[in-house]
């Protein structure tokens, strides 16, 4: 862990370091919304895509691949 005066001079320099938005254009801004949307797009897509891959699995998980079901044999009892 870094001393509290490291930790501070770091703040400061990432603060220091983030942009001013009052100088902001509207392409500016129209690229962070692009962005935004693109982010959430995948984010959704992910969600859309794991859902359906979760649903395959438990539709057609207990199936091989020539279509049969899998039967687990049983041990002969003793």
């Amino acid at each position: 862990m870094l001393p509290s005066f490291e930790r501070h001079a770091n703040a400061r320099t990432a603060e220091a370091e983030r942009p001013d938005p009052s100088f902001w254009t509207a392409y500016d801004h129209f690229m962070i919304e692009r962005e935004a949307r693109a982010l959430r797009r995948a984010y959704t897509w992910s969600l859309i895509a794991r859902g359906w891959h979760a649903m395959r699995a438990r539709i057609f998980g207990a199936h091989r691949h020539d279509g049969h079901r899998s039967v687990r044999r049983l041990s002969p009892r003793t």
